[in-house]
């Protein structure tokens, strides 16, 4: 009988162990699960200020609509992108866009376009009267930030882009425009700004060629 109760003991004092293991390993399990700090950053490009009401108004400016921009398969997420030498490619985890990029880069370049007090440009899908003499469309080939090149750290960016004349759709120019701008590296702010800038410098030609090429009749009518 007394090794009887001496087992009961023995059982008692196992299970009060365990039991205190078990609450113990719950506590840490509950400390994990406290919400972490969340060290992400979104950012929005920057498009040229207060210049967009000015052109709108123009009755003779080039009604211009922008296509939805199209942008390389490794620019097709959130993260800002940071070139490494010659091939490497590094996804900024906590760097990321506010807005998908090719929506944000459209934006910028409809805003730098209407910059030119000559030119009136929306982008796609347009709605209200709003009847366009010349398309645009833009692939973006680069737009990152860049490491180890022979210039230091940049800010990359190149268009390839195509003019449509409407309501034909008659393709009437192309090229390809590239600009940089120098980077601090790891300087995330200065980053956007460096991309912002580019832009919108890539833009000028873009809106150069508009420019130099001949409008047609009808669309000037239509315009007043």
């Amino acid at each position: 009988m007394g090794s009887g109760v001496g087992d009961i003991l023995v059982w008692r004092k196992v299970a009060a162990v365990l039991a205190g293991g078990v609450m113990l390993l719950a506590a840490g399990c509950l400390g994990g699960l406290q919400p972490r700090e969340d060290r992400t950053r979104h950012y929005l490009l920057e498009a040229p200020a207060a210049v967009e009401a000015r052109s709108l108004v123009a009755e003779e400016a080039i009604r211009v609509g922008v296509l939805p921009v199209q942008v390389a398969p490794y620019l097709r997420n959130n993260y800002m992108v940071i070139r490494e030498g010659e091939r490497g490619v590094r996804f900024a985890e906590f760097h990321r866009w506010g807005e998908p990029p090719e929506q944000g880069i459209g934006r910028v370049l409809a805003a730098s376009l209407n910059a030119r007090p000559e030119l009136r440009a929306v982008n796609y899908p347009v709605s209200g009267a709003f009847r366009a003499e010349f398309e645009v469309a833009v692939r973006v080939a680069a737009f990152e930030g860049r490491r180890g090149g022979s210039g230091g750290t940049t800010a990359e960016v190149r268009l390839e882009w195509e003019i449509y004349r409407l309501p034909g759709r008659e393709a009437i120019a192309a090229g390809t425009a590239e600009e940089s701008e120098p980077w601090r590296d790891e300087d995330f702010d200065g980053l956007v700004e460096a991309l912002s800038q580019a832009l919108q410098r890539a833009a000028e030609a873009v809106a150069a060629a508009i420019k130099e090429t001949p409008r047609d009749d009808a669309g000037q009518r239509s315009s007043r």
